[in-house]
Protein backbone atom coordinates (compact mmCIF):
# COMPACT_ATOMS: atom_id res chain seq x y z
CA UNK A 1 0.00 0.00 0.00
CA UNK A 2 2.83 2.42 0.87
CA UNK A 3 4.20 2.43 -2.69
CA UNK A 4 0.88 3.80 -3.93
CA UNK A 5 1.00 6.78 -1.54
CA UNK A 6 2.44 9.86 -3.19
CA UNK A 7 4.05 12.53 -1.02
CA UNK A 8 4.79 16.01 -2.35
CA UNK A 9 6.98 18.17 -0.12
CA UNK A 10 7.23 21.85 -1.05
CA UNK A 11 9.76 24.30 0.39
CA UNK A 12 11.76 27.09 -1.33
CA UNK A 13 15.08 26.41 0.40
CA UNK A 14 17.00 24.21 2.79
CA UNK A 15 16.26 25.80 6.17
CA UNK A 16 18.69 23.47 7.86
CA UNK A 17 16.49 20.40 8.16
CA UNK A 18 13.70 20.45 5.58
CA UNK A 19 15.33 17.73 3.46
CA UNK A 20 14.47 15.22 6.16
CA UNK A 21 10.77 15.32 5.11
CA UNK A 22 11.17 13.88 1.60
CA UNK A 23 13.80 11.53 2.99
CA UNK A 24 11.25 10.24 5.51
CA UNK A 25 8.66 9.67 2.79
CA UNK A 26 11.19 7.89 0.59
CA UNK A 27 12.33 5.57 3.37
CA UNK A 28 8.70 4.78 4.23
CA UNK A 29 8.27 3.44 0.70
CA UNK A 30 6.15 6.29 -0.64
CA UNK A 31 6.51 7.85 -4.08
CA UNK A 32 8.20 11.19 -3.42
CA UNK A 33 8.47 14.54 -5.16
CA UNK A 34 10.39 17.33 -3.46
CA UNK A 35 9.60 20.77 -4.91
CA UNK A 36 12.33 23.23 -4.00
CA UNK A 37 14.68 25.88 -5.34
CA UNK A 38 18.44 25.51 -5.19
CA UNK A 39 19.40 21.84 -4.95
CA UNK A 40 22.88 20.60 -5.78
CA UNK A 41 23.09 18.31 -8.79
CA UNK A 42 26.89 18.06 -9.44
CA UNK A 43 26.50 16.82 -13.01
CA UNK A 44 23.78 19.23 -14.10
CA UNK A 45 23.99 22.78 -15.47
CA UNK A 46 24.93 25.24 -13.98
CA UNK A 47 26.55 23.28 -11.13
CA UNK A 48 28.71 21.22 -13.50
CA UNK A 49 30.77 24.36 -14.22
CA UNK A 50 31.97 24.58 -10.62
CA UNK A 51 34.71 22.01 -11.27
CA UNK A 52 36.34 24.43 -13.73
CA UNK A 53 36.74 27.17 -11.13
CA UNK A 54 40.14 27.87 -9.64
CA UNK A 55 41.14 26.54 -6.26
CA UNK A 56 40.53 27.50 -3.42
CA UNK A 57 37.38 29.28 -4.69
CA UNK A 58 36.18 25.97 -6.17
CA UNK A 59 36.52 24.15 -2.84
CA UNK A 60 34.67 26.94 -1.03
CA UNK A 61 31.74 26.86 -3.48
CA UNK A 62 31.57 23.06 -3.42
CA UNK A 63 31.55 23.03 0.38
CA UNK A 64 28.53 25.35 0.40
CA UNK A 65 26.75 23.46 -2.37
CA UNK A 66 27.21 20.14 -0.57
CA UNK A 67 24.87 21.51 2.10
CA UNK A 68 22.19 21.59 -0.59
CA UNK A 69 21.72 17.90 -1.06
CA UNK A 70 20.67 15.13 1.29
CA UNK A 71 22.24 11.75 1.78
CA UNK A 72 19.52 9.12 1.57
CA UNK A 73 17.32 11.20 -0.76
CA UNK A 74 17.36 10.25 -4.44
CA UNK A 75 18.05 13.27 -6.71
CA UNK A 76 15.54 11.77 -9.13
CA UNK A 77 12.82 12.74 -6.63
CA UNK A 78 13.82 16.43 -6.56
CA UNK A 79 12.20 19.08 -8.78
CA UNK A 80 14.21 22.30 -8.68
CA UNK A 81 11.75 25.06 -9.59
CA UNK A 82 13.78 27.81 -11.33
CA UNK A 83 16.96 26.28 -9.91
CA UNK A 84 19.12 28.71 -7.90
CA UNK A 85 17.71 31.88 -9.45
CA UNK A 86 15.12 32.85 -6.82
CA UNK A 87 17.40 32.35 -3.87
CA UNK A 88 20.49 34.03 -5.30
CA UNK A 89 18.47 37.07 -6.38
CA UNK A 90 16.07 37.53 -3.45
CA UNK A 91 17.76 36.10 -0.36
CA UNK A 92 20.80 38.46 -0.32
CA UNK A 93 18.36 41.38 -0.40
CA UNK A 94 16.43 40.09 2.58
CA UNK A 95 13.31 39.50 0.47
CA UNK A 96 12.47 36.22 2.19
CA UNK A 97 8.71 36.65 2.11
CA UNK A 98 8.78 37.44 -1.60
CA UNK A 99 11.00 34.41 -2.16
CA UNK A 100 8.49 32.19 -0.36
CA UNK A 101 5.53 33.71 -2.21
CA UNK A 102 7.03 33.15 -5.67
CA UNK A 103 7.94 29.57 -4.81
CA UNK A 104 4.42 29.02 -3.46
CA UNK A 105 2.91 30.32 -6.71
CA UNK A 106 5.17 28.08 -8.83
CA UNK A 107 4.61 24.99 -6.67
CA UNK A 108 0.84 25.54 -6.77
CA UNK A 109 0.92 25.85 -10.57
CA UNK A 110 3.09 22.71 -10.87
CA UNK A 111 0.74 20.67 -8.67
CA UNK A 112 -2.39 22.00 -10.35
CA UNK A 113 -1.22 20.50 -13.65
CA UNK A 114 -0.96 17.05 -12.05
CA UNK A 115 -3.90 14.74 -11.48
CA UNK A 116 -3.44 14.13 -7.77
CA UNK A 117 -6.84 12.56 -7.22
CA UNK A 118 -5.89 9.30 -8.95
CA UNK A 119 -4.56 7.74 -5.72
CA UNK A 120 -3.64 8.57 -2.11
CA UNK A 121 -1.66 11.82 -2.18
CA UNK A 122 -0.14 13.96 0.57
CA UNK A 123 1.04 17.54 0.14
CA UNK A 124 3.35 18.79 2.88
CA UNK A 125 4.23 22.49 2.76
CA UNK A 126 5.50 25.15 5.11
CA UNK A 127 4.38 28.37 6.77
CA UNK A 128 4.74 31.53 4.63
CA UNK A 129 5.12 29.57 1.38
CA UNK A 130 1.95 27.48 1.36
CA UNK A 131 -1.26 29.41 0.58
CA UNK A 132 -1.46 28.84 -3.18
CA UNK A 133 -0.04 25.33 -2.84
CA UNK A 134 -2.79 24.36 -0.41
CA UNK A 135 -5.47 26.03 -2.53
CA UNK A 136 -4.27 24.22 -5.66
CA UNK A 137 -4.49 20.81 -3.98
CA UNK A 138 -7.81 21.15 -2.21
CA UNK A 139 -9.29 18.16 -3.97
CA UNK A 140 -10.78 14.84 -2.95
CA UNK A 141 -8.18 12.38 -1.77
CA UNK A 142 -5.37 14.91 -1.22
CA UNK A 143 -4.15 15.15 2.37
CA UNK A 144 -2.95 18.72 2.97
CA UNK A 145 -0.33 19.31 5.70
CA UNK A 146 0.97 22.70 6.79
CA UNK A 147 4.09 22.74 8.98
CA UNK A 148 4.35 25.75 11.28
CA UNK A 149 7.98 26.75 11.71
CA UNK A 150 7.65 30.03 13.63
CA UNK A 151 4.33 30.25 15.52
CA UNK A 152 3.20 33.79 16.31
CA UNK A 153 2.68 34.82 19.90
CA UNK A 154 -1.07 34.63 20.66
CA UNK A 155 -2.63 38.08 20.88
CA UNK A 156 -3.59 37.73 24.55
CA UNK A 157 0.07 37.03 25.45
CA UNK A 158 1.65 39.88 23.46
CA UNK A 159 0.92 42.68 25.93
CA UNK A 160 2.27 40.73 28.89
CA UNK A 161 5.57 39.68 27.33
CA UNK A 162 6.39 42.46 24.85
CA UNK A 163 6.87 45.18 27.51
CA UNK A 164 5.15 47.85 25.45
CA UNK A 165 7.04 47.01 22.24
CA UNK A 166 4.34 48.00 19.76
CA UNK A 167 6.40 46.92 16.74
CA UNK A 168 6.72 43.39 18.14
CA UNK A 169 2.97 43.20 18.72
CA UNK A 170 2.16 44.44 15.22
CA UNK A 171 4.54 41.93 13.66
CA UNK A 172 2.90 39.12 15.63
CA UNK A 173 -0.58 40.22 14.58
CA UNK A 174 0.39 40.28 10.91
CA UNK A 175 2.13 36.91 11.19
CA UNK A 176 -0.95 35.45 12.88
CA UNK A 177 -3.22 36.69 10.09
CA UNK A 178 -0.98 35.20 7.38
CA UNK A 179 -0.84 31.88 9.20
CA UNK A 180 -4.61 31.86 9.78
CA UNK A 181 -5.21 32.22 6.02
CA UNK A 182 -2.94 29.27 5.29
CA UNK A 183 -4.47 27.11 8.02
CA UNK A 184 -7.92 27.63 6.50
CA UNK A 185 -6.83 25.48 3.56
CA UNK A 186 -4.92 22.83 5.54
CA UNK A 187 -6.33 19.53 6.74
CA UNK A 188 -3.53 18.91 9.24
CA UNK A 189 -0.95 21.15 10.92
CA UNK A 190 2.49 20.05 12.06
CA UNK A 191 3.77 21.61 15.29
CA UNK A 192 7.41 21.26 16.28
CA UNK A 193 6.85 21.97 19.99
CA UNK A 194 4.16 22.09 22.65
CA UNK A 195 4.13 25.89 22.38
CA UNK A 196 3.46 25.60 18.64
CA UNK A 197 0.42 23.45 19.45
CA UNK A 198 -0.94 26.19 21.74
CA UNK A 199 -0.23 28.93 19.21
CA UNK A 200 -1.89 27.08 16.31
CA UNK A 201 -4.93 26.23 18.45
CA UNK A 202 -5.27 29.89 19.47
CA UNK A 203 -5.95 30.71 15.80
CA UNK A 204 -9.00 28.44 15.82
CA UNK A 205 -7.41 25.34 14.29
CA UNK A 206 -8.75 22.13 15.84
CA UNK A 207 -6.34 20.55 18.35
CA UNK A 208 -7.30 17.07 17.14
CA UNK A 209 -5.78 17.98 13.74
CA UNK A 210 -2.40 19.15 15.09
CA UNK A 211 0.47 16.70 14.71
CA UNK A 212 3.28 17.23 17.22
CA UNK A 213 6.56 16.20 15.55
CA UNK A 214 9.68 17.73 17.17
CA UNK A 215 12.75 18.26 15.02
CA UNK A 216 15.69 15.89 15.19
CA UNK A 217 19.42 16.31 15.78
CA UNK A 218 22.56 14.65 14.47
CA UNK A 219 23.67 12.76 17.58
CA UNK A 220 26.84 11.59 15.83
CA UNK A 221 28.10 15.16 15.54
CA UNK A 222 26.58 16.70 18.65
CA UNK A 223 27.62 14.58 21.61
CA UNK A 224 29.10 15.04 25.08
CA UNK A 225 32.83 15.53 25.25
CA UNK A 226 34.55 12.45 26.65
CA UNK A 227 36.87 14.49 28.86
CA UNK A 228 35.70 18.03 29.53
CA UNK A 229 38.47 20.64 29.51
CA UNK A 230 39.45 22.24 32.79
CA UNK A 231 38.28 25.76 32.14
CA UNK A 232 37.29 28.59 34.44
CA UNK A 233 34.87 29.69 35.73
CA UNK A 234 33.31 26.87 37.74
CA UNK A 235 29.84 27.45 36.25
CA UNK A 236 29.20 28.51 32.68
CA UNK A 237 25.78 29.27 31.17
CA UNK A 238 25.38 29.51 27.39
CA UNK A 239 23.04 31.29 24.99
CA UNK A 240 23.19 30.66 21.23
CA UNK A 241 21.07 32.56 18.71
CA UNK A 242 20.01 35.99 17.51
CA UNK A 243 20.76 38.56 20.18
CA UNK A 244 17.39 40.28 20.34
CA UNK A 245 14.18 40.67 22.28
CA UNK A 246 12.28 37.98 20.40
CA UNK A 247 14.84 35.49 21.70
CA UNK A 248 14.30 36.81 25.24
CA UNK A 249 17.89 37.98 25.63
CA UNK A 250 16.75 41.02 27.63
CA UNK A 251 15.05 38.70 30.15
CA UNK A 252 18.12 36.47 30.35
CA UNK A 253 20.49 39.38 30.96
CA UNK A 254 18.21 40.85 33.61
CA UNK A 255 17.94 37.53 35.45
CA UNK A 256 21.69 37.00 35.24
CA UNK A 257 22.48 40.46 36.67
CA UNK A 258 20.08 39.90 39.55
CA UNK A 259 21.64 36.56 40.48
CA UNK A 260 25.15 37.92 41.08
CA UNK A 261 26.61 34.40 41.00
CA UNK A 262 30.21 33.99 42.10
CA UNK A 263 32.71 32.24 39.84
CA UNK A 264 30.13 32.05 37.04
CA UNK A 265 30.02 33.25 33.44
CA UNK A 266 27.33 33.75 30.81
CA UNK A 267 28.58 33.17 27.26
CA UNK A 268 26.50 34.63 24.43
CA UNK A 269 27.02 33.31 20.88
CA UNK A 270 25.47 35.33 18.06
CA UNK A 271 25.94 38.46 15.98
CA UNK A 272 26.81 41.15 18.53
CA UNK A 273 27.15 44.00 16.03
CA UNK A 274 23.49 44.63 15.21
CA UNK A 275 21.96 47.78 16.74
CA UNK A 276 19.63 45.74 18.95
CA UNK A 277 22.43 43.45 20.11
CA UNK A 278 24.67 46.39 21.02
CA UNK A 279 21.81 48.00 22.93
CA UNK A 280 21.04 44.85 24.93
CA UNK A 281 24.68 44.01 25.66
CA UNK A 282 25.59 47.52 26.79
CA UNK A 283 26.42 47.36 30.49
CA UNK A 284 25.83 43.61 30.67
CA UNK A 285 28.60 43.11 33.24
CA UNK A 286 32.03 41.56 33.57
CA UNK A 287 30.73 38.00 33.89
CA UNK A 288 28.96 38.19 30.52
CA UNK A 289 31.09 37.34 27.49
CA UNK A 290 29.65 37.94 24.00
CA UNK A 291 31.80 36.08 21.48
CA UNK A 292 29.91 37.01 18.28
CA UNK A 293 29.29 34.61 15.41
CA UNK A 294 31.57 31.58 15.57
CA UNK A 295 32.62 28.69 13.36
CA UNK A 296 30.93 25.32 13.66
CA UNK A 297 34.00 23.91 15.41
CA UNK A 298 34.01 26.76 17.92
CA UNK A 299 30.28 26.29 18.56
CA UNK A 300 30.90 22.66 19.50
CA UNK A 301 33.59 23.84 21.92
CA UNK A 302 31.15 26.27 23.53
CA UNK A 303 28.61 23.49 24.03
CA UNK A 304 31.28 21.27 25.56
CA UNK A 305 32.54 23.99 27.92
CA UNK A 306 29.07 24.98 29.16
CA UNK A 307 27.12 23.63 32.13
CA UNK A 308 23.67 24.72 31.00
CA UNK A 309 21.94 26.28 27.97
CA UNK A 310 19.50 29.15 28.55
CA UNK A 311 16.86 29.90 25.91
CA UNK A 312 14.14 32.30 27.06
CA UNK A 313 12.63 33.05 23.65
CA UNK A 314 9.25 34.78 23.35
CA UNK A 315 8.28 32.68 20.32
CA UNK A 316 9.89 29.57 18.87
CA UNK A 317 8.89 26.62 16.74
CA UNK A 318 11.36 23.78 16.89
CA UNK A 319 14.73 25.03 18.07
CA UNK A 320 17.86 23.43 16.64
CA UNK A 321 20.03 25.07 19.30
CA UNK A 322 18.12 23.37 22.13
CA UNK A 323 18.34 19.99 20.40
CA UNK A 324 22.08 20.41 19.81
CA UNK A 325 22.61 21.33 23.46
CA UNK A 326 20.63 18.31 24.65
CA UNK A 327 22.69 16.05 22.40
CA UNK A 328 25.86 17.50 23.97
CA UNK A 329 24.47 16.60 27.39
CA UNK A 330 23.51 20.11 28.49
CA UNK A 331 20.55 20.69 30.81
CA UNK A 332 18.39 23.44 29.29
CA UNK A 333 16.41 26.21 30.95
CA UNK A 334 13.83 27.35 28.41
CA UNK A 335 10.70 29.48 28.37
CA UNK A 336 7.28 27.92 27.88
CA UNK A 337 7.32 29.49 24.40
CA UNK A 338 10.61 27.80 23.52
CA UNK A 339 10.08 24.32 24.94
CA UNK A 340 11.35 22.46 21.87
CA UNK A 341 12.04 18.97 23.31
CA UNK A 342 12.65 19.88 26.96
CA UNK A 343 10.43 18.35 29.64
CA UNK A 344 10.19 20.34 32.86
CA UNK A 345 12.25 18.78 35.64
CA UNK A 346 13.68 16.06 33.39
CA UNK A 347 16.19 17.45 30.87
CA UNK A 348 16.07 20.91 32.41
CA UNK A 349 13.41 23.40 33.36
CA UNK A 350 10.56 25.11 31.54
CA UNK A 351 9.65 28.50 33.00
CA UNK A 352 6.77 30.87 32.22
CA UNK A 353 7.64 33.18 29.34
CA UNK A 354 9.02 36.62 30.31
CA UNK A 355 9.21 35.63 33.99
CA UNK A 356 12.67 36.86 34.98
CA UNK A 357 12.31 35.71 38.57
CA UNK A 358 11.45 32.11 37.65
CA UNK A 359 14.25 32.07 35.09
CA UNK A 360 16.77 33.20 37.69
CA UNK A 361 15.54 30.70 40.28
CA UNK A 362 16.03 27.75 37.93
CA UNK A 363 19.49 28.92 36.89
CA UNK A 364 20.40 29.27 40.58
CA UNK A 365 19.23 25.71 41.29
CA UNK A 366 21.50 24.30 38.61
CA UNK A 367 24.37 26.52 39.76
CA UNK A 368 24.05 25.25 43.33
CA UNK A 369 23.79 21.54 42.56
CA UNK A 370 26.40 19.73 40.45
CA UNK A 371 24.56 16.46 41.15
CA UNK A 372 21.38 17.88 39.62
CA UNK A 373 23.33 18.99 36.56
CA UNK A 374 24.80 15.50 36.15
CA UNK A 375 21.37 13.85 36.40
CA UNK A 376 19.79 16.22 33.92
CA UNK A 377 22.81 15.94 31.61
CA UNK A 378 22.29 12.19 31.30
CA UNK A 379 18.58 12.70 30.68
CA UNK A 380 19.37 15.36 28.06
CA UNK A 381 21.57 13.01 26.06
CA UNK A 382 18.98 10.23 26.25
CA UNK A 383 16.26 12.63 25.08
CA UNK A 384 18.40 13.65 22.11
CA UNK A 385 18.99 10.02 21.17
CA UNK A 386 15.24 9.44 21.24
CA UNK A 387 14.86 12.44 18.91
CA UNK A 388 17.75 11.76 16.53
CA UNK A 389 17.22 12.41 12.83
CA UNK A 390 16.96 8.68 12.27
CA UNK A 391 14.17 8.49 14.83
CA UNK A 392 12.54 11.58 13.26
CA UNK A 393 12.59 10.03 9.79
CA UNK A 394 10.98 6.84 11.06
CA UNK A 395 8.35 8.78 13.05
CA UNK A 396 7.37 11.09 10.19
CA UNK A 397 7.39 8.21 7.71
CA UNK A 398 4.89 6.34 9.88
CA UNK A 399 2.71 9.46 10.06
CA UNK A 400 2.74 9.73 6.25
CA UNK A 401 1.65 6.10 5.97
CA UNK A 402 -1.15 6.50 8.51
CA UNK A 403 -2.51 9.67 6.86
CA UNK A 404 -2.12 8.22 3.38
CA UNK A 405 -4.24 5.27 4.45
CA UNK A 406 -7.02 7.61 5.50
CA UNK A 407 -6.45 8.01 9.26
CA UNK A 408 -8.88 10.52 10.77
CA UNK A 409 -7.22 10.76 14.18
CA UNK A 410 -3.72 11.82 15.17
CA UNK A 411 -1.28 8.89 14.91
CA UNK A 412 -0.01 7.84 18.35
CA UNK A 413 3.59 8.98 17.82
CA UNK A 414 2.44 12.51 16.92
CA UNK A 415 0.25 13.13 19.98
CA UNK A 416 1.43 15.98 22.22
CA UNK A 417 1.03 13.94 25.40
CA UNK A 418 3.04 11.09 23.86
CA UNK A 419 5.89 13.45 22.99
CA UNK A 420 5.90 15.68 26.07
CA UNK A 421 3.82 13.90 28.70
CA UNK A 422 0.68 15.28 30.31
CA UNK A 423 0.53 18.64 32.10
CA UNK A 424 4.28 19.16 31.99
CA UNK A 425 4.48 22.50 30.20
CA UNK A 426 3.63 25.58 32.33
CA UNK A 427 1.75 28.31 30.51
Amino acid sequence: MSSSIRVFVSHPGKQGNVYQRPRAAEQAGCTVTFLTGLYYFPERFPYSFVKYLRSPFREKIQKELEKRRQEGLSPDNVVSLLGPMLETILRPRGLLREWGAIHDWMAGAWLRRRQLGAGPSIVHCFQDSALRTLQATRRNGVVRILEVTLPPVPQHECEAIAEGASRFKQLQLRAAERLRRELEHAEWAVAQSAYSVRSIASLGFARDRILCIPLGVDTRVFKPQAARSESEPAFRALFVGTIGRRKGVHHLLRAWRQLQLRDAELVIVGDKETPEARELLDGSGENVRAVGNVSFERLLEEYHDADVLIHASLAEGGCNVVHEALACGLPCVVSANATSAVRDGVEGYVVPVANTRALGERIAELYASPDLRIRMSRAARQRAEDLSWEAYVERLGNVYLELGRGASVIPAEARTDTVFGANIIPC
